[in-house]
């Protein structure tokens, strides 16, 4: 699997509009969120409409223009945070993937700089998506995809929208906690997403994945589909 999570950029190549598929994800973004938002001591965050509208009509745009970048301009003006997920498969993924892969950055946390260089300059584009993830000040998420087929391989664009935004500078050391389990301690993580998936099973390169925290997989979390 080709996946990049948002920062990342894509060039131009206009694709027709009715080539996307458009899907607003609906409450089912809730468990997966508040199970690991509750790992970190934030509350449950509830579902908005208005927010699912907006990301799945963010995907769309990404889809049809095949482009992949957070819309500042957008952002600041709805008063909404973002995190993008961009994935090259041969099967279809869902929001559930593009959350743990999210979460995942929980690895490369550096803890002890959290009151210090997470606080006072902008977010490293490698933690931002999990920092939003379980930001306490956060109540509320709406999410949506959009896909196109070209050939067998399926380009899929994910937006999910918070509210209030996370990621404020200064504001880190009160919004953003370790988790109460130790980094071992991965194996609930996995039991949103069905180790049988084809979504999720085509999306583990063995070669990299088994070797390294991507959802805490193979000594850690047993669901491999067997790759590892």
């Amino acid at each position: 699997m080709k996946g990049f999570l948002a920062i990342a950029f894509v060039c131009c190549l206009v694709q027709a509009i009715e080539s996307c598929t458009v899907i607003e994800d609906g409450t089912s973004v809730l468990a997966t969120h508040n199970m690991l938002r509750a790992r970190h001591g934030a509350p449950n965050l509830s579902y908005d409409a208005k927010l699912a509208s907006h990301a799945a009509a963010y995907s769309k745009k990404l889809c049809e223009t095949n482009t992949f970048d957070h819309d500042k301009n957008e952002l600041s003006h709805y008063k909404e945070g973002e995190n993008l997920y961009y994935g090259k498969t041969s099967v279809q993924v869902d929001v559930c993937l593009a959350t743990y892969k999210w979460y995942n950055e929980v690895n490369d946390m550096e803890w002890n700089k959290l009151p210090t260089f997470y606080n006072f300059l902008p977010v490293p584009s490698n933690l931002g998506h999990f920092t939003q993830l379980v930001w306490k000040g956060t109540s509320k998420v709406g999410c949506g995809t959009a896909y196109r087929k070209e050939g067998t391989t399926y380009k899929t664009y994910i937006t999910c929208r918070y509210s209030s935004p996370g990621n404020v500078i200064g504001q880190f050391p009160m919004n953003v906690a370790p988790t109460s389990k130790s980094r071992l301690g991965l194996t609930d993580v996995c039991s949103g997403c069905s180790d049988s998936d084809p979504a999720y099973c085509s999306t583990i390169n063995a070669a990299t994945d088994c070797t390294r925290g991507f959802f805490g997989i193979a000594d850690i979390c047993k669901k491999t589909c067997g790759k590892c």
